[in-house]
């Protein structure tokens, strides 16, 4: 696993805010920072999703975002 998938799942210990349902299952937004390899900080909005068939998150994607 590369350093970078180890620090997203790191996000799944913050608090997720629930978004909207979808034919495939339930998303979630997790906001919080990451601290990269130059050890710049930033501030991170991820989305993730657990399939209706699932029982556990499955990252979408990640983008800068505000506090």
């Amino acid at each position: 696993m590369s350093k970078l998938q180890t620090d997203l799942k790191r996000f799944l210990e913050l608090e997720a805010d629930e978004k909207e349902t979808t034919a495939y299952g339930q998303k979630y937004e997790i906001r919080g920072n990451l601290l990269g390899p130059s050890g710049k900080s930033i501030y991170l909005v991820t989305a993730w999703i657990v399939l209706k068939t699932e029982d556990f998150p499955r990252f979408i994607t990640a983008y800068p975002g505000e506090r």
